[in-house]
């Protein structure tokens, strides 16, 4: 997470894209969001510092951003081994 940049934000439903915002943002998560029950929707975000630089419309750029979604699922983040080791709970990773 960083402060003060520009973002693009991705959105699919059922893995089909279904919006894509940019705006100027305050705060930019790097990490994706998955919501509603059954629809599968989930929205990742891309952050940059510089002027004009979320302006990438191509869709390679859309499903390279996408691919996000699935990295914790194969690579914890590091507050989850941090818990997971306070908690005295093991894992294969």
């Amino acid at each position: 997470m960083f402060s003060m940049g520009a973002m693009t934000a991705i959105t699919t439903t059922l893995n089909s894209f279904t919006s894509v915002t940019r705006a100027c943002s305050v705060r930019c998560s790097t990490l994706c969001e998955s919501i509603g029950y059954g629809q599968d929707q989930v929205t990742c975000a891309d952050c940059c510092r510089t002027n004009n630089c979320n302006s990438n419309f191509s869709v390679s750029y859309y499903m390279n951003v996408m691919k996000r979604q699935h990295t914790s699922w194969t690579t914890p983040l590091q507050s989850e081994r941090d818990f997971n080791k306070q908690h005295n709970f093991r894992f294969p990773y």
